[in-house]
């Protein structure tokens, strides 16, 4: 959606791209597909498996796998746009949404929930409102026999909000972000939140930055990351650190956040090269530069 102007959504209104994104049994490029009845995967999963753009998401969510019963699939892919003029900008009072769909239910064994897909938000001035952006993943499937043939829940996906104004804060949308893991359905290990990205005054550090945009590709001012799993406590009790929100470039070594907000049993991790070997290869590291860390 590219408003030259102004976009303005009332309550009630929705865009609604739930299930839009991959089938059952697929993933997004560079995303670990789960085994059976796993949850599908994208800004979150299991360690090393996520996927995709934390600064500017575009990758649909991935569906969950299938057993006896089919799998949820995925949620789709939205961009927002209201960036021609230093005025444009972008109201929300209702519901965008690109969340994973439930997965199957069946006694033989139930299919995996799907993950959130992407939502990305380009507006000059900001985006405003008390509406809702979400990108959460679905529920695993019941089997009303045991947990053992239940299926996981999705994965929270990708959503990030780029604001030139250089009086814009975060503050100012009064709404709701979500990239949360399922909330509801059978409990089962391995599941994450996503990421939120926030780039506050976007572009004004290109020209300081010149040749050396490694780690602010879009000269933000301000680059805020926020993990929230909204309290929903989906670790393996044996392994609490099974499953994480991840910063995944293919090839990327070096990130740099000023502020980092980590709440609600959300966790995060960087991939690691492929190369890297602490014995033998411990120059082929991953760099993360954090300013102000809340958890």
């Amino acid at each position: 959606f590219d408003a030259r102007d102004y976009m303005w959504m009332e309550a009630g209104a929705v865009i609604d791209a739930d299930g839009a994104g991959y089938g059952q049994n697929a993933a997004p490029p560079g995303c670990t597909m789960p085994g059976t009845a796993g949850g599908g995967v994208h800004g979150g999963g299991a360690n090393g498996a996520a996927c995709g753009s934390f600064e500017w998401p575009t990758y649909m969510g991935g569906g969950g796998r299938s057993w006896a019963a089919g799998a949820g699939n995925g949620g789709g892919a939205v961009q927002l746009l209201a960036s021609s003029r230093p005025a444009s900008e972008l109201v929300i009072n209702g519901t965008v949404s690109a969340s994973g769909n439930a997965g199957g239910g069946s006694y033989s064994g139930s299919g995996g929930g799907g993950a959130g897909g992407s939502i990305a938000v380009n507006a000059s001035r900001g985006l405003f409102g008390t509406g809702t952006l979400r990108v959460n993943g679905n529920r695993g499937g019941s089997s009303g026999r045991s947990l053992s043939y239940d299926g996981y829940r999705g994965n929270g996906g990708r959503l990030a909000v780029h604001v030139a104004s250089t009086s814009y804060t975060r503050d100012d949308f009064a709404g709701s972000v979500q990239a949360y893991a399922s909330s509801s359905g059978p409990v089962r290990t391995w599941v994450s939140p996503g990421t939120v990205f926030w780039c506050l005054r976007a572009g004004s550090r290109l020209a300081e930055l010149g040749n050396d945009t490694a780690g602010n590709p879009y000269g933000c001012g301000t680059r805020r990351l926020e993990i929230d799993n909204n309290g929903y406590n989906l670790y393996s009790a044996a392994s609490p650190t099974s499953a994480s929100a991840q910063l995944s470039d293919p090839g990327r070594t070096f990130y740099e956040l000023d502020e980092v907000d980590i709440r609600g049993n959300g966790a995060l991790s960087v991939h690691t090269q492929a190369e890297f070997n602490a014995a033998t290869r411990p120059d082929a590291r991953v760099q993360l530069v954090l300013s102000l860390i809340h958890i």
